[in-house]
């Protein structure tokens, strides 16, 4: 039980932290004006998908997981 709780708080965890990198991500290519940053961008008549974008958002969503993952796992509860 205690195995699924913590594959279910580990797949929130990673939702979490992939939403809040394509938005911060989002606005700092809003704020600099460029599209590279964005992993997809709407446009009037579709949407572009940036391959730069895309790799920047999973690596940085990967690390951060796996660094947030391991701060859980070694916390000493006193």
């Amino acid at each position: 039980m205690a195995s699924k709780l913590r594959k279910r708080n580990l797949i929130y965890l990673t939702w979490l932290v992939m939403l809040s990198t394509y938005g911060i991500y989002y606005f700092i290519g809003y704020l600099l004006n460029t599209d590279i940053l964005n992993a997809i961008t709407p446009h009037k008549n579709g949407f572009s998908v940036s391959f730069v974008g895309v790799f920047l958002l999973i690596g940085t969503s990967c690390f951060l997981v796996y660094v947030i993952d391991n701060y859980w796992k070694n916390k000493k509860i006193s």
